[in-house]
């Protein structure tokens, strides 16, 4: 398949591309940022004319839709400008997927579930529908889901991804301080930081490589539409555990962990009705132990002020 893939250049992108062209798939990949890969555009996807010039020029099959503000506390940093990423883009490239007969893919977050409709119970893997976003970032991918259901219903994938983890490029800031827990937690005990931990919430944590496959397959099994969470269920873990996992993987004998009540705008538990994606064939293949040491062994060459040394 001719697929096109917007925020070519970020963490999910640089991991996904690969994975697509290895199954055979040509890949082309637009994003504000240069990527040294064959077919790569930089363009403002916030621009109309730019987004048709680009559609038109590619004619792709599929559009994977990856570009967004990411992150509940990036998503509050400035907010207008979530509401334009997550929203105003994915309309321009629901629209163009419409208008060009393009199969979308929108890559949405977990975040959209945020307490839902099931209250206090944490105890079971959350519906599709059981969604309530506790801040804007979650509210914002919601959005970007309806807005594909409005201009790109044929053949539309959503995919939630939740907690994915792993190495990235090796170069610029990592995302680890307030954008992913897991790196936030190794980044901090490499540098002997305290951890600050939040009360009362865990996750289910899945290696990025396992993502991407899962990801690729709803591409490729999905020619009539679907919806999927990319995540394990298997393995839910206390913020407290994977911090002091964190900790142990640095080598770091008497950490600082200081645990604090939940803030505002984060989600209790984070796990997911992923049945959708196990009928693909899909099943997770690296252990938390093993892909937090391959995570630790990229982290460890970001300095304090995040960045890269050899």
């Amino acid at each position: 398949m001719k697929i096109l893939m917007t925020g070519a250049a970020g963490y999910i992108g640089t991991w996904l591309g690969p994975e697509l062209r290895e199954h055979g798939h040509e890949v082309y990949g637009a994003d504000l940022r240069p990527q040294e890969t064959e077919h790569h555009t930089v363009t403002d996807l916030l621009d109309p004319d730019s987004v048709e010039r680009l559609f038109a020029e590619v004619r792709p099959d599929v559009v994977v839709h990856l570009a967004a503000k990411y992150g509940r506390v990036q998503g509050e940093d400035r907010r207008w400008e979530t509401v334009r990423d997550n929203a105003e883009m994915t309309t321009l490239i629901a629209e163009a997927c419409g208008a060009f007969e393009a199969r979308l893919v929108y890559v949405s977050s977990s975040e959209v579930y945020g307490t839902g409709l099931s209250g206090a119970d944490w105890t079971k893997p959350r519906a599709w529908n059981d969604v309530k976003p506790l801040n804007l970032y979650g509210l914002t991918k919601l959005w970007g889901e309806q807005v594909a259901e409005l201009y790109a219903p044929t053949g539309l994938v959503i995919a939630r991804l939740n907690m994915p983890y792993g190495p990235g490029p090796s170069s610029g800031t990592p995302a680890h301080v307030g954008r992913n827990a897991l790196h936030t937690f190794l980044w901090q005990a490499h540098h002997r930081h305290p951890i600050t931990v939040h009360q009362d919430t865990s996750r289910s944590y899945t290696w990025v490589g396992d993502v991407m496959a899962g990801l690729r397959m709803a591409i490729e099994q999905s020619q009539d539409g679907g919806r999927y969470v990319v995540s394990r269920t298997d393995d839910l873990r206390t913020s407290e555990e994977v911090a002091k996992l964190a900790c142990e993987i640095a080598d770091w004998a008497d950490p600082v962990i200081n645990i604090v009540g939940r803030p505002k705008g984060v989600t209790p538990v984070k796990t997911y009705d992923n049945s959708t994606t196990l009928a693909l064939g899909w099943k997770p293949t690296v252990e938390l132990e093993l892909g937090i040491q391959r995570t630790y062994d990229w982290i460890r060459h970001f300095d304090e002020d995040g960045l890269w040394q050899v």
